[in-house]
């Protein structure tokens, strides 16, 4: 090869070095965005797909038994009534109920996980990219609802249950202590006297009951309050065992009954009078709330229940409304 040859095949291949040299950037964006586009269409199990049949059946069996669990808590101190071998009822109904709810949870979980990774890895950073951004979308809602706002007419007819107090508040108002008993007695007597109409026997009178329901009657109308649960959380059972009396009673049968049944009722001076009732008489008092309570189902249950055998009964004023509480064993 001559002297002219070499210079020429030098030149040429610098020139094709220089071409590779420039487009090398190229070449370079060109890969990334290949390799880019191959792992955005990768998918982990290309052959896994959402089962819809089963999510939809296993998210409605979720929801299905939810709202069971709902109607079960509602009627949760009734069903804790009934024990067997001191295990309650309630309890166990939804202890079974929430279990199968988690396992349908549990089902729709591992049914979404198997079709995530069927999608593609491009599909999972869209989604993940969603979610953040709505998240970031999203803002806690606060409910300034209060504990009690106020009480309407209905309020003080209410078809509740039970009544909680706590200890050491004045039981002195407008009728005094001692009228205040006299309306304890005559609610009592009164209701005794409907078990005997329907054939029942008497209901004895519980010091220790008493004493649950005076101290409940007093702590709402003091505190505000109108509910089944007082403001430290005690339910009557819980109520109860802390004046320490013993919540679980056999019926026979191997049947246990746990907890204590209770009825509260608000009536306020206005309505008494309505009601044709002297507005500071216990008579009346006790006439218009008895009455109250046996034109409700749940509360006219329970003062009618042949299984109950004691009564404690306890009244309180706030200087608006009287709070009247009965619990029976």
């Amino acid at each position: 090869m001559g002297l002219a040859e070499r210079e020429y095949l030098r030149k040429d291949y610098e020139y094709t070095k220089s071409i590779s040299v420039r487009r090398r950037p190229k070449l370079h964006l060109s890969q990334t965005y290949d390799k880019l586009k191959r792992w955005s269409c990768q998918r982990e199990q290309p052959y896994r797909k959402l089962r819809l049949d089963k999510l939809l059946s296993n998210l409605g069996m979720a929801i299905g038994l939810a709202l069971i669990l709902l109607i079960i808590v509602s009627y949760f101190d009734t069903l804790n009534k009934i024990a067997i071998r001191f295990i309650e009822l309630g309890t166990v109904i939804a202890l079974v109920v929430l279990y199968f709810i988690l396992k349908s949870l549990y089902n729709v979980f591992v049914i979404l996980k198997q079709a995530v990774k069927g999608l593609s890895n491009g599909a999972k950073l869209l989604t993940i990219l969603l979610v953040v951004a709505l998240s970031l979308q999203a803002y806690p809602i606060q409910n300034d609802l209060s504990f009690f706002d106020s009480l309407a007419l209905e309020h003080y007819f209410d078809t509740s249950s039970t009544i909680e107090t706590r200890t050491g508040i004045s039981y002195e108002t407008e009728l005094g202590s001692e009228r205040l008993e006299d309306c304890e007695n005559l609610i009592f007597d009164m209701t005794n006297a409907e078990r005997r109409a329907h054939g029942l026997p008497e209901l004895t009178f519980d010091p220790t009951l008493a004493n649950v329901a005076r101290e409940h009657s007093v702590d709402m109308a003091q505190n505000d309050f109108f509910s089944h649960t007082n403001l430290k959380g005690e339910d009557p059972t819980d109520r109860a065992r802390r004046h320490g009396l013993t919540v679980i009673k056999r019926t026979g049968g191997g049947i246990y009954m746990v907890g204590i049944a209770e009825n509260i009722g608000m009536m306020p001076k206005g309505n008494l009078i309505e009601m044709g009732y002297g507005a500071n008489e216990p008579d009346g008092l006790a006439t218009a709330q008895v009455q109250s309570w046996l034109n409700s189902s749940g509360h006219r249950a329970n003062i009618l229940n042949p299984r109950f055998e004691k009564l404690g009964v306890g009244v309180a004023y706030n200087g608006h409304y009287y709070v009247s509480t009965q619990n029976f064993q």
